[in-house]
């Protein structure tokens, strides 16, 4: 596999593994540690890091898809991409 999609997917785990960690196991101590207000501060930076690396990591692959993802996964990510609207809005 190409070095550049596995920088891709390791990008979008930090991101998504960064939100759990920061949203459940971590928050209370952390916003006992630096207070509310910094905590968001902490909180945006952390998120707009790792949603940067997946915008590079994007942009360095060579293809805009996971090879071998086919008809089946665009089925996948249109089917994801319906509650993931909604959560956005709501």
């Amino acid at each position: 596999m190409d070095p550049s999609l596995i920088a891709l997917v390791l990008a979008n785990i930090a991101f998504v593994g960064t939100h759990f960690l920061m949203s459940h196991q971590l928050r209370a101590p952390l916003v006992g540690l630096l207070g509310e207000q910094l905590f968001q501060v902490a909180y945006s930076l952390v998120s707009l890091i790792t949603f940067a690396g997946i915008y590079f990591a994007f942009v360095a692959s060579p293809v805009a898809d996971l090879p071998g993802s086919g008809e089946i996964g665009w089925a996948i990510a249109t089917l994801l991409s319906l509650p993931a609207m909604i959560l956005l809005a709501g």
